[in-house]
């Protein structure tokens, strides 16, 4: 009778192991769940800094309507293939030329907000212990005009996460050979209209 009590107590190392294997694969679930969420997060953060700089950019440009055309008339260098300000792009050298009733200083104002926005998608606004933390992956901002339509200012980063190609016409910071389904575009029109009163 004894030996049969004995049999029956405690956990077998079956029982044991089978445990530690549920716990193992609960563990992991919330590790894997914990990553997804970070990601998110991140995706997140990436999208609501994108809205504020091209908020900045549409801004500045309404409020320095008369050189507009300094704003997606802008010389780059550095840069390969179609125009773009941000990462690895220089404007430090850009300038635009006073025309007709635009005044050096509506130019030189254009000049300093690409130059400004040149700096915040490089994420040199944003410095930690001394260094550039950019808001953004591999962001670029380009602006172009349509005579119809007004200006579009668009500025696209670099994702952790796949998903669906912007659209062919959004295509600042498209790279030959890179995926493009790690893109991500964030575009916006500005209409340009001209106040200026006729008599």
């Amino acid at each position: 009778m004894n030996n049969a009590r004995d049999s029956q107590s405690g956990f077998s190392l079956i029982e044991v192991l089978v445990s530690l294997l549920i716990l193992l694969i609960g563990f992991m679930g919330i590790a894997a769940l914990s990553m997804r969420a970070n990601q998110v997060e991140f995706e997140s953060y990436q999208r609501a800094q994108a809205l504020v700089l091209v908020d900045d950019m549409a801004q500045r440009l309404r409020a320095n309507e008369k050189a507009a055309y300094c704003y997606y008339s802008y010389s780059v260098t550095g840069t390969s293939g179609s125009l773009y300000l941000g990462a690895g792009a220089d404007v430090s050298a850009n300038t635009c030329v006073a025309s007709g009733g635009v005044s050096v200083d509506a130019t030189t104002m254009a000049e300093e907000d690409l130059r400004d926005w040149d700096s915040q998608l490089d994420g040199l606004a944003v410095q930690d212990a001394g260094n550039s933390v950019g808001a953004m992956l591999d962001a670029r901002g380009c602006i172009t005009q349509d005579g119809t339509r007004g200006v579009l200012i668009q500025l696209s980063w670099h994702s952790k996460t796949r998903s669906s190609s912007p659209p062919a016409a959004l295509s600042c910071g498209k790279i030959t050979g890179v995926d493009d389904q790690y893109r991500r575009v964030l575009a916006r029109w500005v209409k340009i209209v001209d106040l200026t009163p006729t008599y």
